[in-house]
């Protein structure tokens, strides 16, 4: 066991259960966690994400990579929720890709789930999860999900988002996100296990709010 495994091993039994998403654009991160909160209850878990974390004056060209997410503030709220604190958190606007001018309070909960591309690419972020799964699907299935998403749901031109997707998104998932599937605890690549392990997680984090 790697000095990393030994270290989550020992905080898991600190404060509330944080569990992570991962995965590359439209891997099914948000599907995943709204699967999972489904089974638990939302109120029996607190859900976000890696984009309540954006820096305030971040690249709009440049959102997708990691440099445009504050991880010390991600860090250091992670601390406060896993120890029983509310959070206050900036709100992210997928469709125009810019911060709300308001703030949204998170109630600290036994189980915390938070999802994001690059929670395991970042050691400081990784190092605070007790439990992580990396959802690993094929490139032209996400391209799919996502050509389908931005163009229905938010408006973007079929072009735009395939252009993005291979010039940014992809490029990212092949450099940092792949290579980070190594530290999740779980790996999914198909829809049965997907499932599987939503209903596996559920029984288990009812165990840790019961107790």
């Amino acid at each position: 066991m790697n000095t990393e495994k030994k270290k989550r091993k020992k905080r898991d039994k600190d404060g509330n259960y944080l569990f992570g998403v991962c995965g590359g654009s439209c891997s099914g991160k948000s599907t995943f966690v709204a699967a999972l909160a489904k089974v638990l209850g939302e109120e029996n878990c607190s859900l976000f994400s890696q984009d309540n974390f954006y820096y305030e004056n971040f690249d709009k060209v440049r959102f997708e990579y990691p440099e445009s997410i504050d991880n010390d503030k991600m860090r250091f709220s992670l601390y406060e929720l896993k120890m029983g604190l509310m959070v206050e958190l900036p709100v992210f606007d997928v469709a125009t890709r810019s911060l709300m001018p308001f703030m949204e309070d998170l109630e600290s909960k036994k189980i915390l789930i938070l999802e994001g591309s690059f929670l395991l690419h970042w050691e400081e972020i990784r190092g605070a999860l007790d439990e992580s799964v990396f959802l690993d699907f094929p490139t032209e299935e996400r391209l799919q999900r996502r050509i389908k998403r931005d163009t229905i749901e938010r408006g973007f031109p079929k072009e735009q988002v395939e252009k993005e997707f291979n010039e940014s998104a992809e490029k990212i998932h092949q450099d940092l996100i792949i290579p980070s599937k190594n530290f999740a605890t779980h790996v999914v690549n198909d829809e049965e296990s997907f499932s599987k392990l939503v209903n596996d997680l559920g029984e288990k984090f009812k165990g840790i709010i019961e107790s």
